[in-house]
């Protein structure tokens, strides 16, 4: 049975698209066993099935995210992005399936079926600047008030975020800490984004999600992209490119499967993709379909 959870979704919202979401099986081994605990190679083995469960929703998400997230990023940041999206896992999870256990000396190991909102964790990934695809940190200015002992805390959101403080620098951010509030401020190409909270994280992340998130919009076409394919003999051909193209979800933010049709020439399909990167979407449908008799053409929507 698969069970349905609440959905907070981050500040995005869901469509009912190929890109939506995405279901990973995940494996994880418990035990109630102190001592096979204590043996087990792995650290914090879960101790029963309800924290086994939870383990599995962490590692489903992380696993997404990995996905989507920028190739290039370094260790120490993949491991700052991991201390980010685990706590915040149950954010993304929008259902889950118990797939069955099985019993060794080990332990046991539970399989579940995991739904996550990929779209919800794309946004997140994008407002920490983890989809970028570049090595080079932003350079920003930086005027803090209010407070003096957030250095070390502050260092690791620049190495998350991938920012640097630097004199003359384009962008300017200002940071005060008032009573129990922090808020924050990013002024840059003429824009103010405004961000306030209870922590100086919630403030930075805050102005810095707007940022990367007016990035994104200023660096590529979001005019929709008609994807037709055609050469299939079978409808499987077209259900299982669906389920290919939906783990691209990196290279567009919404898809979905408009037309499929019957021709003396085999099957053909068409998909409607926005906010699409042409050329990403290009060299994977290359390596994708090279060899396998099919033929495909992207265009912008309206010309095919």
């Amino acid at each position: 049975m698969r069970h349905a959870l609440p959905l907070v979704l981050a500040g995005a919202f869901c469509l009912g698209t190929a890109a939506g979401v995405q279901a990973r099986q995940v494996d994880v081994l418990w035990s109630a066993d102190a001592g096979v605990r204590d043996a087990a190679a792995e650290e914090n083995m879960p101790a029963s099935a309800s924290a086994a469960r939870e383990k599995a929703f962490e590692q489903a998400v992380w696993l997404e995210a990995l996905s989507m997230a920028d190739d290039g990023l370094s260790d120490a940041r993949r491991e700052l992005l991991r201390e980010f999206i685990v706590p915040r896992a149950m954010e993304y999870v929008q259902s889950y399936s118990e797939l069955g256990s099985a019993s060794s000396d080990s332990g046991t190991t539970l399989s579940v079926d995991v739904l996550v909102n990929r779209r919800a964790l794309k946004d997140t990934l994008r407002g920490l600047g983890c989809m970028r695809g570049s090595a080079e940190p932003v350079e920003y200015m930086l005027t803090i008030g209010g407070a003096s002992d957030v250095w070390d805390e502050l260092g690791r959101l620049q190495a998350l975020y991938n920012t640097r403080v630097t004199q003359n620098a384009s962008v300017a951010v200002f940071l005060e800490h008032r009573g129990d509030m922090w808020t924050g401020r990013l002024d840059a190409g003429g824009h103010s984004r405004a961000a306030s909270g209870t922590t100086l994280a919630d403030a930075w992340h805050g102005i810095w999600a707007q940022y990367f998130s007016s990035l994104a919009a200023a660096q590529g076409p979001h005019d929709a992209l008609v994807l037709q394919v055609s050469g299939w003999f079978t409808p499987d051909g077209v259900e299982s490119f669906d389920k290919e193209l939906s783990s691209w979800d990196r290279d567009f933010d919404e898809a979905g499967l408009a037309q499929v049709s019957m021709e003396a020439a085999g099957i053909s399909a068409r998909w409607v993709l926005r906010g699409a990167s042409r050329g990403a979407l290009e060299r994977r449908l290359e390596a994708a379909l090279e060899g396998k008799g099919l033929s495909w053409v992207l265009e912008p929507d309206g010309s095919l």
